[in-house]
C-alpha cells in the first residue's frame, strides 16, 4: 500500500485480534487445559509453528525441525507444544513429517496441539520456534515471547539486508552470513553448514530459554512499541470510537 494513493488514507490502529491476546495474557482470559499444566509442570515450554506447505508429500522437511524435536526429547527441562497449520491434517504429508508428528504425539513431554484456538499455546509457552516468518511470529512478538526463525529467504534477497531489518533484529535465526551450499541436501558441505549455521544458533536459543535468559528483550520491547498501536487491548475500542466520531 505504501507509495499508493491509499497509503495517505490508511489509519494505523492495529489488529483487533491483539485485544484478545492482551486479555489472555493480562487477565488470564483463555481456555485452560489442566492436563497440559500437569504434563508441563515447571518445565520451560517451546511452541513450534509449521505451515502446511512445508509439511506436504514431495517436500523435504527443514532439518531444524527434527533437531528441535530431538533436542527437547533429550532435555528433561524443556517441553514442546507443536501446533501445525490445521490444514496440514487435511492433506497428505511427507513420510518424514508424519514420523515426527507421531513421535511428538507419543512423547510424554510433548503435545501435538489440535485445539480450536492457538491462544492457549501462546499462554503456556516461554518461546516460539517458527518455520519461516508468519502471522504466528507477530502474535508471539506481541505476547513478548522470544522467537527463533528456521529457514531463510532466497540468497540474493537476504544477504546484507537482514542486518538493517528491524524484524530480524528482534528474533533469533539461522546464520545468514554464510552462503548456503548448493551441492545437495545430504552432502558433507551441507552437513557442516547445518551444524554451524542452523543447529548452533538453535542450540544457543534453547539454552537461553532453559536458563530463563532473554538476550532480545530490549530490542523486542522497542519493536512492540513501534509495530503494535494500541497494544494495551484497546484496538477495537479505538476503531469504534474513530468511526463514531467520524460518521455519527
Amino acid at each position: 500500500m505504501k507509495g499508493t494513493p491509499l497509503y495517505e488514507k490508511a489509519l494505523a490502529f492495529g489488529n483487533p485480534k491483539c485485544d484478545s491476546l492482551y486479555n489472555a495474557k493480562t487477565h488470564n482470559e483463555f481456555t485452560h487445559y489442566p492436563e497440559w499444566e500437569k504434563a508441563i509442570g515447571k518445565r520451560r515450554v517451546v511452541l513450534l509453528n509449521t505451515h502446511y506447505s512445508y509439511m506436504l508429500e514431495g517436500n523435504v522437511p527443514h532439518i531444524g525441525v527434527k533437531r528441535l524435536i530431538e533436542s527437547i526429547a533429550n532435555n528433561e527441562n524443556l517441553f514442546l507444544i507443536w501446533r501445525p497449520h490445521p490444514q496440514a491434517f487435511l492433506m497428505k504429508m511427507s513420510v518424514e513429517m508424519q514420523k515426527m508428528l507421531n513421535f511428538v504425539q507419543d512423547h510424554n513431554r510433548m503435545i501435538l496441539d489440535k485445539t480450536p484456538s492457538i491462544v492457549p499455546a501462546y499462554m503456556y509457552s516461554d518461546a516460539v520456534v517458527s518455520l519461516f516468518p508468519s502471522s504466528i511470529v507477530m502474535d508471539a512478538l506481541f505476547c513478548d515471547l522470544p522467537v527463533f526463525i528456521l529457514g531463510r529467504e532466497v540468497e540474493d534477497k537476504l544477504r546484507g539486508k537482514h542486518c538493517n531489518n528491524s524484524f530480524y533484529n528482534v528474533v533469533s535465526h539461522e546464520n545468514f552470513d554464510k552462503v548456503l551450499p548448493n551441492d545437495g541436501l545430504y552432502s558433507a558441505g551441507m552437513q557442516l553448514y547445518a551444524e554451524h549455521n542452523i543447529f548452533a544458533p538453535l542450540d544457543e536459543f534453547l539454552k537461553e530459554i532453559e536458563s530463563c535468559e532473554d538476550s532480545k528483550r530490549s530490542e523486542r520491547t522497542l519493536f512492540r512499541e513501534q509495530e503494535f498501536p494500541n497494544w494495551d487491548g484497546t484496538t477495537g475500542e479505538n476503531i469504534l470510537k474513530y468511526i463514531k466520531d467520524k460518521f455519527i
